[in-house]
């Protein structure tokens, strides 16, 4: 989690907003070109590199917005396009002779770009990205290669004026007033294709208009144990997929496809001090929002319905996705193409479930199923689609529930070319919480956890339990509490260090009880329950590793970027 968020101004002419002594870089690609000859950065020894490419496969001119936000310590900034296999550096320049350079080169349309270097503390200081320049015009046809340079020694955070100032690069690609089907956007990690730097802490944010969602193609992928590439269904919003070599919580392999339900996506690539690797390379580009079937149930507020009603797929529909609705107050099911007879071959058919109460999690169970045992899979993901977390690989024989952490749930059924048997009938429902919730912690990824109803009012007679887990044994969880308000006389949120409510109690809190509180183990339990009288917000918390010396230090502010 990082707390910041994104303003969007968008402008219909060239206006730069910097101040007036801001350095800019200008490259113009006219009859007598505006740029610098020579790059002088090459003997630096902390050199880092960050590359975009912008093709646009149209027949007209777009003009979109480019920013690239360095760390604090940056030095020796450079700026650079290649374009038919030709490299041009920006040439420094004032805010009038950017004005004149992009006004040309709109006016009689050639290619240009300027680059107005800034800190990543602005966004620590302010709160926000700016994204309401359009700095480049790129013609119909063509593709045009940036790369920002900077020297920078520091590959740790750095404290200025007693605050931690995260030391991350942010790189933003706004289409939002673009012909976006036409654009194709290739990014890649630090320094591609050589190492990525350790301690790495780097987003790119790319916007499309606002009918459009955003895919993306990961080409190329080779990061170590730690290292994470995290993918964002919008603005730090709920998470597409989380991406390393060794932790499948998504689809991560290059060749790998994700697109988001909104019209932007953020992705965030962290490193530890240990190796690093090649990184990635991903083709991000605009397209329709995906097509789907709906299945929607009438929203009653009426006893809960204890029979149930049954959603069938007709046997020809092999491919797709449907979704489904409950309010939580009715138990409904679905069936496999075909149940009880016989599914066919080739089916890649998906359900997506959605609670209407969006502080409710998803219950699943499997009532009746039968499979070819060797090669067909029913699949069930924590999210909105096959990009997130699986849960659970439902086989023949199993009777388990599953549970989501959030109000929707995705399950996938496929099928190979041969053997088939009768299916299956999962019956779902909307529910406060789960019995037994349980929840991952990774290094360099920080989590929020809330209360049903945060930051309104939570429920009478909850009985709600999460199991947080690391599964590195050198991690232990660090759990910190943002914001808790309860009843206090007869509601409380309990901190167990351990795996149940049998083992060590950390903290029992109630309202206006802050704190940082470490396992001792891989295992953090919590349990929040509320009488059936008075009720107030709740609780906001957030979690992650830590290693297990930092337990016996204080617990500092940080905020992640």
């Amino acid at each position: 989690m990082w707390l910041w968020k994104a303003e969007i101004i968008v402008l219909t002419c060239f206006h730069l907003a910097f101040a007036e002594e801001n350095e800019v870089l200008i490259i113009g690609l006219f009859p007598e070109p505006f740029y610098e000859k020579g790059d002088f950065q090459t003997k630096y020894r902390h050199l880092q590199f960050l590359q975009t490419s912008v093709r646009n496969a149209g027949t007209t001119p777009i003009d979109i917005g480019f920013h690239a936000y360095l760390p604090d310590k940056a030095d020796k900034k450079s700026f650079s396009l290649r374009f038919q296999g030709k490299l041009f550096y920006g040439k420094k320049g004032n805010k009038d002779t950017a004005q004149e350079v992009m006004k040309r080169a709109v006016s009689e349309d050639h290619n240009a770009a300027i680059y107005i270097p800034r800190s990543i503390s602005d966004v620590y200081n302010n709160g926000q990205f700016q994204a309401d320049e359009n700095t480049i015009h790129i013609k119909g046809g063509h593709e045009l290669i940036f790369e920002v340079k900077y020297e920078n020694p520091v590959v740790t955070d750095v404290l200025q004026n007693d605050k931690r100032i995260p030391n991350g690069v942010h790189v933003s690609v706004d289409l939002y007033e673009t012909t976006a089907e036409n654009i194709a956007i290739e990014i890649s990690s630090p320094n591609y294709p050589n190492d990525y730097p350790n301690n790495a802490n780097v987003t790119w944010w790319i916007r499309v208009p606002e009918d459009k969602t955003v895919v993306i193609d990961i080409t190329e992928l080779e990061m170590e144990n730690f290292d994470r590439l995290t993918v964002y269904d919008g603005v730090n919003d709920d998470i597409i997929a989380q991406i390393n070599e060794t932790i499948d919580t998504g689809r991560i392999n290059s060749g790998q496809r994700f697109q988001s339900t909104k019209n932007s996506v953020l992705l965030r690539l962290t490193s530890d001090g240990l190796e690093t690797s090649r990184g990635f390379k991903a083709l991000v580009r605009a397209t329709s929002p995906a097509v789907i079937t709906t299945t929607k149930p009438e929203n009653t507020r009426t006893k809960k319905v204890t029979s149930t009603t049954v959603v069938d797929i007709p046997s020809s529909a092999c491919r797709g996705t449907t979704n489904l609705y409950t309010d939580g107050h009715q138990q409904l099911t679905f069936s496999s193409p075909g149940y009880p007879i016989s599914y066919p071959n080739n089916v890649d058919y998906s359900w997506r479930i959605v609670s209407l109460n969006s502080d409710h999690v998803i219950a699943v169970t499997v009532l009746d199923i039968e499979l070819e045992s060797c090669c067909d899979l029913v699949l069930v993901y924590d999210g909105y689609s096959s990009a997130f977390t699986l849960l659970a690989n439902l086989g023949n024989n199993s009777t388990k529930t599953v549970f989501s952490s959030k109000n929707y749930i995705f399950i996938n059924f496929v099928t190979d070319i041969s053997v088939t048997q009768k299916g299956f009938t999962l019956q779902y429902e909307s529910l406060i919480c789960a019995p037994v919730q349980e929840l991952y912690a990774y290094p360099h990824n920080v989590n929020i956890l809330y209360s049903a109803g945060y930051p309104n009012s939570y429920y009478n007679s909850m009985n709600c339990t999460w199991l947080i887990y690391s599964p590195y044994p050198e991690f232990v969880i660090k759990l910190t509490v943002i914001d808790i308000q309860l009843e206090s006389c007869c509601d409380h949120l309990y901190i167990y260090d351990g795996n149940d409510a049998d083992d060590l109690l950390l903290a029992e809190l109630g309202s206006e009880d802050y704190g940082t509180f470490y396992s001792s183990d891989v295992y953090l339990f919590l349990n929040f329950l509320t009488d059936d009288s008075t009720t107030g917000k709740g609780f906001l918390l957030n979690y992650t590793t830590s290693y297990s010396s930092e337990t016996v230090c204080s617990s500092s502010e940080h905020i992640d970027l």
